[in-house]
């Protein structure tokens, strides 16, 4: 399992304990010993709307599964299956117009 650091807290540490330049060596020690962080990768996806004679249902991009859109028709901000956060039509949107 990769570790991640805070690289905020790190700038933090050096200015605060004075570092200043490290050799390699130095560096590995400080970062082995440098409280990790627990992080998960988000994978991010969109829902391919359909509708059929039941009623409005989503395909996940990111796994293919299907599911029903809540009672008020709302799509669901992730998939039940995956976890995928549902943003990557709004990605694609603020990246044109940039």
């Amino acid at each position: 399992m990769s570790r991640y650091i805070d690289a905020d807290k790190m700038d933090e540490l050096k200015r605060n304990t004075n570092m200043g330049f490290l050799d390699t060596s130095d560096l590995e020690e400080c970062l082995s010993c440098f409280p990790t962080e627990d992080v998960e990768e988000v994978k991010h996806g969109k829902w391919d709307v359909r509708t059929d004679d039941y009623g409005i249902y989503g395909i996940c991009s990111n796994c293919y599964r299907d599911t029903d859109f809540s009672h008020d028709g709302e799509a669901y901000p992730r998939c039940p299956y995956c976890g995928a956060k549902m943003d990557e039509e709004n990605k694609d949107e603020t990246q044109r117009e940039r």
